[in-house]
């Protein structure tokens, strides 16, 4: 068992920038992360709005240069799997798959994950054909048709990417107008390979032993269409990774944590950063900045003081 003064939870950009912060301010810090460092930016085509970049670059790329700068600061890292997270005399205990961590502050920046649609045929062609990452899994579908299923930034960046592999790109979304950056919709729009399919939604899933094709059903008046495509590729909105906590943290009506400005959550030592928290905006400098808030916090109300 280790004990340390802060323990940052996650490594995505928000962990990362908790760790540095941390470390900077003499902390004795650990992170803790089964994943890579850097979390979902990996599977990012390109990081373009972030301040700073003079040109887009990968999400891997992106990715790597958190890692290098994270090695170079002496933050410490368990490669370890978080199971449990509860308060013991006080403190924060953090139980992983491998070792127990007693901390003076505990740091949640785990992110979210996709959401499923839960309509029938969904989980029988998940990894033959249904899909969360479209740069992970998009050259796959060299010459075929896809779906990509969602209205908002992620939906039509990805749409936008598998234009680059796929024949034709179908995108569904429940509303009447994509709800995406501006020019995340103009891009999309002036794409010849995409097709956007408005006021649709998926009814069902079908194939054989792979995915063949989807079943759209209108928001207006019911009626269902055929979509014949090869592979389908989700981003309907996220859900928080927090199953592990044990302790009573305020979180909204989505699950997500509930922090003060500080990035405090209700419970004593213990914050949250990035995409798992209760925010407007979820995005790279976000996450950068309630990290960074997050550790300073820490410092001067629970070590300095």
């Amino acid at each position: 068992m280790g004990d340390y003064e802060i323990v940052v939870i996650g490594a995505g950009p928000a962990g990362v920038a908790a760790a540095l912060y941390a470390k900077r301010a003499g902390a004795k810090t650990v992170i803790i992360d089964d994943g890579l460092v850097g979390g979902a930016v990996n599977y990012t085509d390109y990081v373009e709005n972030y301040p700073g970049l003079s040109k887009p670059v990968s999400g891997m790329e992106f990715g790597n240069i958190l890692n290098e700068q994270m090695e170079r600061f002496g933050a410490e890292r368990f490669n370890e799997r978080v199971e449990k997270l509860f308060l013991k005399d006080g403190l924060p205990f953090i139980k992983t798959s491998i070792s127990e961590i007693v901390g003076k502050v505990a740091i949640i920046a785990t992110g979210c994950r996709p959401k499923k649609l839960n309509v029938e045929g969904e989980e029988r062609f998940i990894g033959r054909g249904v899909s969360f990452c479209a740069v992970c899994d998009g050259p796959l579908f060299k010459d075929k048709e896809v779906a990509v299923i969602g209205g908002g930034d992620s939906a039509c960046e990805e749409a936008i990417h598998l234009a680059r592999f796929a024949k034709r790109v179908h995108l569904i979304h429940r509303r009447n107008k994509l709800r995406a950056f501006k020019i995340l919709i103009e891009r999309v729009s002036s794409n010849p390979r995409i097709t956007l399919h408005l006021e649709r939604v998926v009814s069902r899933y079908e194939g054989d032993i792979r995915l063949r094709r989807l079943v759209l059903r209108s928001t207006i008046d019911g009626s269902e269409e055929t979509l014949e495509v090869e592979g389908a590729f989700l981003y309907v909105g996220n859900e928080p990774n927090t199953g592990f906590i044990e302790c009573e943290i305020k979180k909204d009506e989505n699950g997500f944590i509930i922090t003060d400005d500080n990035m405090l959550t209700s419970v004593e030592r213990v914050y949250a950063a990035g995409d798992v928290r209760a925010k407007p905006l979820r995005q790279i400098v976000t996450a950068v900045s309630d990290g960074a808030v997050a550790a300073s916090d820490a410092v001067k109300r629970y070590l300095e003081n």
